[in-house]
């Protein structure tokens, strides 16, 4: 301090302290050589070896208000102003960066002209250079890459190794030990937070929630670099690489996602078997649960176990818990309702809607071309074959038995209620040809039009009644044994 002309409340305690200062005032260095190249600048205070060593500003517009505490903490800084460097090493690069907040051992040590960033912890964006407005707190947070640019800016990572590798990325937010730890040098505008979330994830534009979630399945570079995700729950889309525009929200969801893209999954374990397959919507706990078709299968489930065992069907809609469940590689299936559809494996190119419609359709009958409108509509059951293929039921329990019979027409409640094989018949109204099930010849019966209240309703014996035509209410609604070539009601003559 010699040669001092205005020193007032300066400190200086160690060897060549405050050793150039004429006349900067209210500064404190403690240490050897702390703040050894001030000349004028104000307010600054060091304490440590070599802490805030270089400083050289002009005294109230440079090199002043800054706080370094720890040996060469701040060691390059000459311009700076208004940092706060706590920890050996903290800072040691830094030269005209400004108003930085660096704690812990080296924090911000390759820090030079970046400003406005918080590093907090051992190591913590260590090799940064030149980017701002950056929080960091952990071990090693924002760590950085030797020769890279490490000029990330405007992210926060909170959590050991959070964002470790991000080198010239923005707007990343990585929360929790391992987040985005791979980030790569432009991985941008992604969110991470949870235990390993995002871990192996390169890409931008990324939203992960939960512990692992979109962890990624590359665990060596280039890494996952799929894009514009978002995975929320344990483990959701843990194992994507390049799969990019898909939407995972629960546990499990899209575990298994490669490459696959624009796939939509809500529920656990929803859709959690896929890949590489595309463009698939499930919702509902465990929907599409196995389905791994390797393209665009445009699959819609929703509802609990919805489309659980397909495989590898595509374009169907499933709607309903249960709703088409046992379905495993057909197609073409429009289903609305609790258990719809439920036990068939191989039905394609139908409609069933309704809570049960369809629903006991034999498992290994490839059924085709029907439409099941109504609770309980042509549910089907063991001995249910695709004879009944391109049969109409609307209507509660409308065709409610049929096994065999193709070709049939029934709308209106309980419409053919009991009717098994007879193929061919229309019955058109409540309880329209609803008691053929004398025996089995009754229940053969076809080529029928019944259209009316009650047409076609009596109690039928048990004998084939063929090519009958009933119109109008209560028509033909006595016994039928055997009746042939009949017309009745408002088209008699």
């Amino acid at each position: 301090m010699s040669g001092v002309s205005n020193y007032s409340n300066t400190v200086a305690v160690g060897y060549s302290a405050l050793g150039a200062l004429t006349t900067g005032a209210s500064s404190t260095a403690v240490g050897y050589r702390a703040l050894a190249s001030n000349v004028t600048g104000d307010n600054n205070t060091a304490v440590g070896n070599r802490a805030l060593y270089s400083i050289s500003g002009s005294s109230g517009t440079q090199g002043e208000g800054n706080t370094a505490v720890g040996r060469y903490a701040g060691y390059l800084t000459t311009t700076g102003n208004g940092n706060v460097f706590v920890g050996n090493g903290a800072g040691f690069s830094n030269t005209t960066g400004i108003y930085n907040n660096f704690i812990g051992t080296n924090a911000g040590n390759s820090s030079t002209t970046a400003n406005q960033n918080t590093y907090i912890g051992w190591y913590a964006g260590f090799y940064q250079t030149a980017g701002g407005n950056n929080v960091s707190i952990g071990h090693q947070t924002l760590y950085g890459t030797t020769g890279e640019a490490n000029s990330a800016n405007s992210s926060v990572a909170v959590g050991y190794q959070a964002a470790y590798r991000s080198t010239a990325g923005s707007g990343l937010v990585a929360v929790g030990k391992g987040a985005l730890r791979n980030v790569s040098d432009s991985g941008s505008y992604s969110v991470a937070i949870g235990f390993d979330s995002g871990y192996y994830a390169t890409g931008s534009y990324n939203t992960f929630l939960g512990s692992q979630a979109g962890k990624g399945g590359t665990d060596s570079a280039p890494y996952s670099s799929g894009q514009y995700n978002t995975a929320v729950g344990y483990k959701a889309l843990e194992a994507f690489t390049t799969g990019y525009n898909n939407v995972m929200v629960g546990p499990f969801t899209g575990d298994a996602i490669t490459t696959g893209e624009s796939n939509t999954a809500l529920g656990y374990a929803a859709l959690s078997a896929e890949d590489t397959g595309t463009r698939n919507v499930a919702i509902g706990n465990e929907a599409l649960k196995v389905l791994n078709y390797d393209g665009a299968g445009y699959n819609v489930a929703a509802g609990h176990r919805a489309g659980y065992d397909l495989l590898t069907g595509t374009t169907n809609t499933l709607i309903g818990a249960f709703a088409g469940q046992n379905l495993t590689t057909s197609g073409d299936n429009a289903v609305l309702g609790y258990a719809a559809l439920g036990t068939a494996t191989t039905a394609a190119h139908s409609v069933a809607i309704g809570s049960g419609a369809m629903g006991s359709v034999a498992a290994s009958q490839a059924v085709t071309g029907v439409v099941a409108i109504g609770s309980g509509a042509l549910s089907g059951g063991s001995s249910t074959t695709t004879g009944i293929n391109y049969t109409i039921a609307i209507g509660n329990n409308a065709l409610y038995s049929l096994t065999t019979g193709a070709c049939n027409i029934a709308i209106g409640y309980e419409a053919m209620k009991v009717h098994t094989t007879g193929a061919r018949n229309i019955a058109i109204g409540y309880q329209a040809m609803d008691y053929t099930d004398a025996g089995s010849t009754s229940l053969g019966s076809g080529d029928n039009i019944f259209m009316g209240y009650d047409a076609g309703g009596g109690t039928w014996a048990n004998a084939a009644s063929n090519q009958n035509v009933a119109i109008g209410n209560y028509s033909m609604d006595a016994a039928m044994n055997g009746a042939l070539n009949n017309t009745a009601g408002a088209i008699a003559v």
